[in-house]
C-alpha cells in the first residue's frame, strides 16, 4: 500500500488533485455517456471477466441506472472493447502497471522509469476508424483504465475525493490526468520525466537567472505549448468521434426499444413475418386480398430497416457451436458451462440485431441449448 503519510507522497497527491481541478475547470458540464462508460471500467477493473448481465446488475445497484445487458454491451463496443479477451488483456496491464505506480510514488526510482515505458507499452493494439488521418477509437482509453485502476488499488489517492471526479474525464482528458500523475511523482522524488508527459514546472520568480538556466526555461515551455497542443487537437478528435457516437447512440437506442419486449420484439417480428410469407408464396399458397395492406405495411417497414442499416446477425434456427467465452455476445438458455473452454450446440431462437455501419450491436441473438443435432 502507498504510504500517504510519507511528505513525498503528499506532496504527489496534492499536485495530482491540483492537475484534477484544472481539468475540471475546462469541462463545462458532467457528460452522462462518459460517466456511465467510467463506472463500467470501474467495475471492470474489480471484475475483469465479467459478464453483461453481472455488470448491469452491479451498475443498477450500485449507482441506481437502469441498463440491460445489451446496454453494456453497447458501451464495450463504443469502448472498442467488446471482446472478454480484449478487456482481459487490458486490465491484467493495468493492475501490473499499478504495481509499478506503487514503488515509483514510494520513491523507486527504477520503479519510476520502469513505470514510464510500461504506460507506453499496453498490448491492446490501436483500432483506427479513420486509416487516413490514423485516428485510434482506443486512443486514451488504456491511460483511462489505469488511472481508474490506481483509484481503486490505493485508496490513499483520493484525499482530495478526486476518484468521483475521475469518473467525469473521458479517454483525452484521463490520458493527459495520467500525465500529470506521472508528473507529480516525479517532481517530488526528482526523477526525470518522461519525454511524453514532461512539462514546466512552477517555480518562484528570480530576480536573476543565467544564460544556460533561460534556455531550460524555454525548453520547458515549449514543451508545455507543444502537449497542450497536442491534448487540444486530441480533444478535437474525441469531441468529433463523440459526435458521431452521439447519433449513432440515438439510432440504436431507437431500434433497441422498437425491439424490446416491451414492445413486442417488433424487429424480430417483422423478420418472421417476412420470412413466412416467402415460405408461404414458395409454396405456392394464395394470400388473401384482404391482408394485401398489412403486406405492404410490412414491406416498408422492412425497407426502413434496411435503409437504416440495420440488420440481422444470425439466421433464426441456425445451429451454432459455441464456448463459453463466446457466450457473452449472445442471450443464453441452457445449462451453465463448467470452463471456459467447454463448447455446447444452441439453436438460434432470435437473429439479434446490429447497426452494419458501426459495428454497433443493438440487441444479441436469443439462443437454446439443444441437447443433439
Amino acid at each position: 500500500m502507498i504510504n500517504v503519510k510519507n511528505p513525498k507522497v503528499q506532496q504527489a497527491i496534492k499536485q495530482i488533485h491540483q492537475a484534477m481541478e484544472r481539468k475540471l475547470n475546462i469541462l463545462e458540464q458532467t457528460n452522462e455517456n462518459i460517466l456511465r462508460e467510467s463506472r463500467l471500467l470501474s467495475l471492470l477493473v474489480q471484475n475483469p471477466t465479467g459478464r453483461p448481465a453481472d455488470f448491469a446488475q452491479q451498475m443498477n445497484a450500485k449507482y441506481d441506472e437502469n441498463i440491460s445487458a445489451d446496454e453494456v454491451v453497447r458501451s464495450f463496443g463504443y469502448l472498442a472493447i467488446k471482446n472478454l479477451e480484449d478487456r482481459a488483456v487490458l486490465v491484467k496491464w493495468a493492475l501490473k502497471v499499478a504495481v509499478l505506480f506503487e514503488g515509483a510514488i514510494s520513491g523507486n526510482g527504477k520503479k519510476m522509469e520502469n513505470l514510464q515505458m510500461a504506460c507506453d507499452n499496453c498490448p491492446l493494439k490501436p483500432i483506427f476508424y479513420d486509416k487516413r488521418k490514423r485516428r485510434d477509437k482506443r486512443k486514451g482509453l488504456h491511460e483511462r483504465v489505469l488511472a481508474i485502476t490506481l483509484f481503486e488499488m490505493y485508496p490513499g489517492l483520493n484525499a482530495h475525493g478526486d476518484k468521483e471526479s475521475l469518473m467525469q474525464l473521458g479517454n483525452i482528458y484521463s490520458r493527459y490526468f495520467l500525465f500529470d500523475m506521472l508528473d507529480a511523482v516525479c517532481d517530488a522524488h526528482g526523477f526525470p520525466k518522461h519525454e511524453k508527459s514532461k512539462k514546466s514546472a512552477p517555480k518562484e520568480a528570480r530576480p536573476k537567472i543565467t544564460y544556460g538556466e533561460a534556455m531550460e526555461k524555454i525548453r520547458q515551455l515549449e514543451a508545455t505549448v507543444e502537449r497542450t497542443n497536442l491534448m487540444l487537437q486530441d480533444l478535437q478528435n474525441e469531441f468529433d468521434e463523440q459526435l458521431e457516437n452521439s447519433k449513432v447512440i440515438e439510432l440504436t437506442n431507437f431500434f433497441a426499444q422498437l425491439n424490446s419486449n416491451k414492445y413486442g420484439n417488433i424487429l424480430d417480428q417483422l423478420l418472421a413475418t417476412r420470412n413466412g410469407v416467402d415460405a408461404l408464396r414458395k409454396g405456392g399458397f394464395e394470400l388473401p386480398l384482404e391482408i394485401n395492406g398489412l403486406l405492404i405495411m410490412v414491406a416498408k417497414l422492412t425497407q426502413f430497416v434496411r435503409d437504416s442499416h440495420i440488420n440481422p446477425m444470425v439466421r433464426t434456427d441456425k445451429l451454432l457451436q459455441v464456448k463459453a467465452s463466446d457466450i457473452e455476445s449472445f442471450e443464453y438458455e441452457g445449462t451453465p458451462f463448467t470452463s471456459r473452454d467447454e463448447q455446447k450446440y444452441v439453436k438460434v431462437l432470435s437473429s439479434g440485431w446490429i447497426y452494419k455501419d458501426k459495428e454497433v450491436m443493438i440487441s444479441r441473438p436469443k439462443v437454446r441449448e439443444v441437447d443433439e443435432i
